[in-house]
């Protein structure tokens, strides 16, 4: 995780010498390197690499199934089967 500092000094709220610059990029390409050479695989691995909410999508895919397996009608189906089944008597 980087430090303060070294997220101030990405975003451009910290002002640095030339020699502290050279310091906090020198942190930050360590902190990365250790980041993709050792836990990255262990996320790809358990499958946390995907940057969506599953259970969302997961929920929604189920929602959406159950919906299509409704063999209600939807608002004018009904209107115009109820029509047709009141039908007017003379």
């Amino acid at each position: 995780m980087l430090s303060k500092k070294e997220l101030d000094y990405l975003s451009e709220k910290l002002k640095a010498t030339k020699s502290y610059e050279r310091v906090l990029k020198y942190r930050i390409r360590e902190k990365l390197k250790k980041f993709f050479e050792n836990e990255y695989p262990l996320l790809e691995k358990r499958g946390i690499t995907e940057f969506y909410n599953s259970i969302t999508e997961n929920h929604n895919i189920k929602e959406r199934a159950r919906r299509d397996s409704n063999p209600r009608p939807n608002a004018p189906q009904a209107f115009a089967l109820s029509m047709l089944c009141n039908e007017p008597k003379f």
